[in-house]
Formats: structure tokens, C-alpha cells, sequence
């Protein structure tokens, strides 16, 4: 941290260390609850589990598998604070707000996506989705925990100074059940939900194999979610799925950077170049490469 920032943050409550928005945090569920607390958390998953679907039981079952919620390095839920009044109950009038909200990082409940039961069936019309959230029993209990771990930030002296009280849940929600009641009238999707055709073994129903190749449907997702936002991943697959392409048609040269006297001297405009079967070196498709010259 910058130090003269901080400190005439402390000072002048200006700057950009004085705005909300500026602070994050994905957090691992030992800072959330207690080990006893987590311990249950564990033994409602493992009960849970053992009815459909398979996916989840290979998660949870297989040791080789990424089993998050028993590695503590692993954080299972977001933190984000915003600027001002978001969304829940109303905002009161020449009210300033500032707005905790806590996300989910590893759901374990399962929905379901299915074609609408149209006749004949039509492939362009919205499928029914039902998310199915809280249908695991852990996924309520790490929220009921991520609200009462937002009261503690609340309650911290820097901060407990500059609030007046609790909006959303009201002050007098305290109990367990209270704040599961509330979050099951309040929870929402960050619009960011993944799969709906699994890249798993063929047993566990799969939907897309390890080339990425969709049976039935276009769609390409990821079977469990992943302690991050999704566009870097996304990228990723995409580039792969690039490559796989590619390299099935075979028709495809990957270019990089012109590297000249051992300096960057110019590069590609575009990466890829599509060559005709019976082309020289010097035939191109027209327009395929263009080399940017440094002055």
C-alpha cells in the first residue's frame, strides 16, 4: 500500500483509498466460520451428495478430484463493497449508503436446463431454466456465515464510526434461521452460471469431449465453478478450442511476432494465416498478413 496515500486518506477522508469499490476479497471458509461449524458443513455435503448428480459426487467423493471446501487455501466465497444503495429494500431519503455484497464462489447446488415443450420442437426457442439455488444445504449455511462475517467488517473500528446501522437484513435479524429466511427472499444470480454441457467422462453424462466437440448443442462450459470470474477462463477455452480447430483442418499456420536482429522489429496483425493447398510461402490469402513496422 502506498503509504502517503493511507495516510492522507486517515487525514482528509479523500482519495482513491476513501472509495468503497476498492475493496475486494475472495475469502476461504476458515476466516467464515468455525471448525465445528465447517465440520457440519462437510457431513450435510457428503449426505447430500449421495442422490444425483454425478458430477457433484465425483467433486466431493474423489480425492484426486478438486475437493475446495476441504482445502483451506481454497476461498469459497467473494467479497464486494459498492458505492451506495444496491437494489434490496428501499433507499431512504438524504441517506448515504455503502453495500456489502457476498458471493457464492463454489455453489454445490445443481439446477437443470431444458428445451420448452414445444411440438415440434423448435432449436431457437428459450429453454426453461431452474436454478435450483440453496438446494444444497451448505450453500445456505456459507451465506447465513458470510453475513454475520460482514456485521464483524461493520463492527470494526474504522469503520463501525462511519455507519448508523444495518439496512438490509434489518438490524434485528440475528439468528440462523433469520438471516436464512431473508437470504432465501433476497439471493440472485451474478450472470454468470456454467454447465449446461459438461466437458466430464462419458459415464458422469458427459456433453462435450476433452476436444471440446459438443454433441447435440453448441453450448461450451465448464462442469464445476472456479474460485474466480469467468472471462480470463473463458479466453483460455476459446484459444484452445482455436487450436483444436485448427489443427483438424489442418489448413492453419500460427504466426507470432517478426523477430529481427535479435529485437522485436514488427509483428502480425493476424495471428492466423489461411493457406490454399497448393500454396507457395509467397501465397497468401489476400490481406492475411500485415506487418506493423516500429519507427
Amino acid at each position: 500500500m502506498n503509504g502517503s496515500l493511507h495516510e492522507n486518506s486517515q487525514k482528509t477522508y479523500d482519495g482513491p483509498l476513501t472509495a468503497s469499490n476498492s475493496m475486494l476479497s475472495c475469502i476461504n471458509l476458515y476466516y467464515l466460520a468455525s471448525s465445528s461449524k465447517i465440520a457440519h458443513m462437510h457431513r450435510s455435503l457428503s449426505e447430500d451428495v449421495k442422490e444425483k448428480p454425478k458430477v457433484l459426487q465425483r467433486v466431493v467423493q474423489d480425492p484426486r478430484a478438486v475437493h475446495t471446501i476441504r482445502r483451506s487455501a481454497k476461498s469459497l466465497a467473494e467479497c464486494v463493497t459498492l458505492s451506495g444503495h444496491f437494489e434490496l429494500g428501499p433507499a431512504k431519503a438524504n441517506t448515504s449508503y455503502i453495500s456489502v455484497i457476498m458471493c457464492i464462489q463454489h455453489p454445490f447446488s445443481r439446477g437443470n436446463i431444458v428445451s420448452h415443450d414445444y411440438y415440434p420442437p423448435h432449436p431457437l426457442s428459450p429453454p426453461a431454466i431452474d436454478p435450483r439455488y440453496l438446494s444444497k444445504q451448505i450453500d445456505q449455511s456459507i451465506l447465513v456465515e458470510s453475513v454475520k462475517f460482514v456485521d464483524k467488517i461493520a463492527k470494526a473500528e474504522t469503520l463501525a464510526a462511519m455507519l448508523v446501522a444495518r439496512q438490509d437484513p434489518s438490524a434485528d435479524i440475528k439468528s440462523d434461521e433469520g438471516i436464512t429466511k431473508w437470504i432465501k427472499g433476497n439471493i440472485r444470480t451474478l450472470h454468470r452460471p456454467i454447465g449446461t454441457a459438461a466437458t466430464v467422462h462419458k459415464s458422469l453424462g458427459r456433453v462435450v469431449d476433452k476436444k471440446l466437440k459438443v454433441y447435440g448443442t453448441n453450448n461450451l462450459v465448464i462442469p464445476t465453478h472456479l474460485t474466480s470470474h469467468l472471462q480470463r477462463t473463458m479466453y483460455g477455452i476459446a484459444e484452445k478450442a482455436a487450436d483444436i480447430i485448427k489443427s483438424d483442418w489442418g489448413r492453419y499456420e500460427r504466426h507470432g511476432c517478426a523477430m529481427v536482429g535479435g529485437r522485436q522489429d514488427g509483428c502480425l496483425a493476424i495471428p492466423s494465416v489461411l493457406r490454399t493447398p497448393n500454396s507457395s510461402a509467397k501465397r497468401d490469402t489476400e490481406g492475411s498478413i500485415r506487418t506493423l513496422k516500429h519507427t
